[in-house]
């Protein structure tokens, strides 16, 4: 992960890396933290990303993405605009977060989505969840 870091940085992004320990057991639980990640990023972006400008990559894993995309959703011009690419991990077959038809041109340009190599959303080919690949073909490409 240090070496993928080292070289956003290099390129001279920003980057912010959500990655939640424990993923929440019930859908309540899983709600209360998506709103909870999704104002701390809103927060972060508002004070360091949209007033430097800086351009940032996004990684999320698990429930973390939803509050990425949920984001995303929120600050479209401003994600358009200073996101260089969006990273995210799927854990346990849970869906893909998804994005209107609005912002899934760039979403899915912008966006990789990276799923276990028996997931059924290998087989989904909608622009607005992203460029969906397995993890085991992503790396071997890398």
């Amino acid at each position: 992960m240090k070496k993928y870091r080292d070289k956003i940085l290099e390129g001279g992004n920003g980057l912010i890396d959500v990655a939640v320990p424990r993923q929440p057991k019930t859908s309540e639980e899983r709600s209360r933290v998506i709103r909870t990640i999704t104002a701390q990023l809103e927060y972060v972006w508002d004070t360091y990303v949209a007033r430097t400008g800086r351009r940032v990559v996004m990684l999320g894993a698990g429930v973390a993405s939803f509050a990425m995309v949920s984001l995303m959703k929120r600050r479209q011009e401003d994600v358009q605009r200073l996101v260089s690419c969006v990273f995210l991990l799927q854990v346990d077959r849970e869906a893909l977060p998804s994005v209107g038809s609005e912002f899934e041109d760039w979403y899915f340009k912008n966006t990789t989505v990276l799923v276990a190599d028996s997931d059924p959303a290998l087989d989904c080919n909608m622009k607005c969840m992203g460029r969906v690949t397995s993890c085991r073909k992503y790396c071997q490409s890398s």
